[in-house]
């Protein structure tokens, strides 16, 4: 076993690492589920064993998948329209429609639908979902309407078996309107599930392994609708295919995009959810529970609205709202026209009253950004909650001469992080790339440079790049040393910014080869790794991870850019290639840019950037009971575990109760089973630990207002327990669950190992680094 002096630097950053949780959580680990008897008089070589997770659970990552996959693969229940017909009720101003339907199972056969013992209803269990709508679609205003719109009852009184199996009529003796009637511009919509939901699921979300929507047009009527949205952003983040609730489908066979969920979100339809505008407009009484004002955010529960408010006052959205370019690319001279420009479009994303207490990242509120002094006149005669709809056009129009902005000009529809003004990518034109590295006597030689475009416009001359170099460990795909740790507590082991005020140690930059300019800016750095000069010598380490981050300002604006990065071999002097674990692609489906709205936006392009500074030397700093190594935290954050937890006020009821809807969230695949929604195929199953290092798990931090069960020490622990565990632990975690969270740290001491480290004691790592690994070699 090496020396605990081998592991200087590891031995120093768990000590700061104890340090820096005792003082932030005041967390001794006094308390709470234990792993052996202590870092003082644990024995790491009888404690630390390896793990045997994949012997029962080796295809549990398989097993999520497919059962995602069953929810998403084409479906086999299908439903056909044999035809529909209408007979007037006069002088009653209602129509007795029937529809033939036949129904084809997921076998192939006609399907029976069963009935309940009752004998008067449908058997939920088997046919859960089943709604038939015969709508209005008005071409003039290219609007559904909502006064005419006839939902069918899918009950024992009004679905009849026909004569052979699989076929059935659907009555319903008082429509509104005569679907039959070409000059009516009527449609029919519907959808059937069949089966339980596969998974357990939060919110209005069902996910069920066979879904079908279909409609029924009568001839000479054309559902001209074209939406401003499209579905292939839904897809992104909501999987394909999109099914809002998880069963109402966006692309429904005979109609245009969206128009299936137009048949229920009409443009008159009475919204409900008036609480989305309460949470961020009077986070006070939302807190409280007090019932919103229904008057004063009164609403049309249009596709728009219900998207905009949701995604912008609800959800954990992971953009700005003022990216608009993310849904309805393509339509943006459409989307902010004049005519758009109306109240009712901006209180979909925008609060109203200027408060102090809305979530950070939220929408500005109208007030707040009509108080100016340019606006404030102008504007104090308006009541928002009440404003007609022409209240803005008079002054924001275009070719106004009072100089107000056109809604075109407020919202360009491009984050300015990401864009320029006319929607080119910042990311596709200025880009950093790694030329050469050598080494000699331990000294790294690194040569980049970042270019544009000529006549790109973005001035290059005054950028600061910043270069991290991480060590990987035993031939692992974690690093034994991280560049972006300060093992002496005071400056960074291999981390510079080029160009920055900070003295750099052991990266130096050389003059003569580092030449600013403002479409090509060339660099060349030098790197010591002499500190770790005889782990390299007896093959501990082998390789190094080079990252750039092309830190380039727009003034103040930090542009999202590809964070280049390569692995250097020390043994050969040259570059390598690992296989990909996750795909950067996927998580820009989200995201749109990494790293833009949760860090710099110059940490793009590559998961294996966040890899270099999230090791699994560390343990979670914003994170309780996670590591800091990039599998722990994306894993976690996605479980939608609270960041900084000992900072929420449990005692102001705002901050409890945005704790609370932050906890409730899901994620947007409508459940965490999909693993490829961020993996390559076949790289996410139980993790390799010949490949992967043991790591830290911060301690639970203790609350000094508010009500938790939690008191775990910080804890050394196996790969599996690590990646694996953080969507576990996370759901304990925020179900303040005790005595699951202890039962599942003990399934994995038993079945792998959890060493105490609430000391911080540096043997506790850097001995079970050594132990675990040397099985590997």
């Amino acid at each position: 076993m090496h020396s605990s002096s081998r592991y200087g630097q590891v031995a120093l950053c768990a000590a700061a690492l104890a340090i820096m949780l005792t003082a932030c959580t005041g967390d001794t680990g006094a308390t709470g589920p234990q792993g052996p008897s202590g870092p003082g008089g644990q024995d790491i070589t009888a404690a630390a064993k390896p793990e045997s997770c994949a012997i029962c659970h080796g295809g549990a990552a398989v097993e999520h998948q497919s059962v995602y996959n069953a929810y998403t693969d084409a479906t086999k229940l299908s439903a056909s329209v044999g035809g529909v017909t209408c007979t007037s009720n006069a002088p009653a101003a209602t129509f007795d429609c029937t529809i033939t339907l036949s129904i084809t199972g997921t076998d192939g056969k006609p399907f029976v639908v069963p009935f309940a013992a009752n004998g008067t209803d449908l058997d939920v269990s088997v046919l859960p979902q089943k709604t038939v709508y015969a709508i209005q679609y008005v071409p003039g205003t290219k609007t559904f309407t909502t006064a005419t719109a006839s939902q069918f009852s899918v009950n024992a009184a009004n679905f009849l078996k026909g004569a052979t199996a699989g076929s059935y009529t659907l009555r319903n003796a008082a429509a509104k309107f005569d679907v039959t009637n070409p000059a009516n511009n009527g449609f029919i919509y519907g959808y059937f599930a069949v089966g339980t939901t596969i998974v357990p699921v939060k919110g209005n979300y069902k996910l069920y392994p066979d879904v079908y929507n279909f409609s029924w047009i009568p001839t000479g009527v054309t559902v001209g609708y074209t939406s401003t949205a499209n579905v292939s952003a839904c897809e992104n983040c909501h999987g394909k295919p999109y099914r809002k609730h998880g069963y109402r489908m966006a692309v429904v066979p005979g109609l245009a995009d969206f128009v299936g969920c137009k048949a229920c979100h009409t443009d008159q339809r009475v919204g409900s959810d008036h609480v989305w505008q309460q949470i961020v407009d009077d986070p006070a009484a939302w807190a409280a529970g007090t019932a919103p004002d229904t008057t004063k955010y009164a609403y049309v529960a249009s596709v728009m609205n219900d998207t905009h408010m949701s995604h912008a006052m609800e959800f954990e959205y992971p953009q700005s709202m003022s990216g608009c370019s993310t849904c309805h690319a393509g339509h943006l001279a459409e989307i902010t026209a004049d005519a758009k420009f109306v109240p009712a479009t901006c209180k979909s994303c925008h609060a109203v009253t200027a408060n102090t207490t809305t979530q950070a990242g939220r929408a500005p509120a109208l007030q707040a950004l009509t108080s100016t002094a340019a606006a404030a006149a102008s504007h104090a005669s308006i009541d928002f909650y009440t404003a007609a709809a022409d209240a803005c056009i008079g002054c924001h129009a275009t070719g106004n001469t009072g100089g107000a902005p056109t809604f075109g000009q407020i919202h360009n529809g491009f984050n300015p992080k990401i864009y320029k003004a006319d929607g080119t990518r910042y990311a596709d034109n200025i880009v950093a790339t790694i030329d050469s590295t050598t080494v000699a006597s331990n000294v790294l030689d690194i040569k980049f440079k970042v270019v544009e475009p000529a006549g790109f416009g973005v001035d290059l001359s005054t950028m600061t790049p910043t270069v991290v170099i991480s060590l990987y460990g035993y031939d692992s795909k974690d690093f034994i040393v991280s560049g972006h740790n300060k093992d002496d507590l005071v400056t960074r082991n291999l981390e510079c910014v080029v160009g920055g005020t900070a003295a750099c140690t052991r990266i130096a930059v050389v003059p003569a080869g580092t030449v600013p300019g403002a479409e090509t800016s060339t660099f060349e750095v030098t790197a010591d790794l002499a500190p770790w000069a005889a782990m390299i010598a007896d093959g501990t380490i082998k390789r190094a991870e080079i990252l750039v981050m092309p830190t380039v300002k727009i003034g103040t604006t930090t542009l999202a850019l590809n964070a280049p990065s390569k692995t250097f071999d020390l043994t050969t002097g040259a570059f390598g290639t690992s296989a990909p674990i996750v795909d950067p692609a996927k998580c820009n489906k989200c995201h749109d840019a990494l790293g833009s709205s949760f860090h710099s936006g110059d940490r793009g392009g590559s998961v294996v950037a966040c890899r270099v500074c999230h090791t699994t030397l560390n343990g979670g700093s914003h994170l309780e009971m996670q590591s800091r190594s990039i599998d722990s935290y994306v894993h976690a954050v996605h479980s939608f575990q609270v960041f900084d937890i000992k900072d929420v006020d449990f005692s102001n009821p705002i901050s409890k109760g945005i704790y609370g809807l932050k906890i409730e969230s899901t994620y947007p695949n409508f459940t965490l089973l999909n693993c490829e929604s961020c993996h390559v195929p076949g790289a996410y199953g139980v993790p390799d630990q010949s490949k992967s290092m043991p790591g830290v798990l911060s301690a639970s931090a203790v609350l000094t207002n508010g009500d938790r069960s939690l008191a775990v020490p910080s804890y050394v622990t196996g790969p599996a327990s690590r990646a694996c565990g953080a969507c576990h632990r996370a759901a304990k975690i925020n179900e303040n669950d005790l005595a699951r969270l202890a039962a599942f740290n003990g399934h994995t001491e038993a079945n792998g190992y959890m060493l105490d480290n609430s000391a911080g004691t540096p043997s506790v790592l850097s001995g079970a680094i050594d132990l675990i690994m040397s099985l590997f070699k």
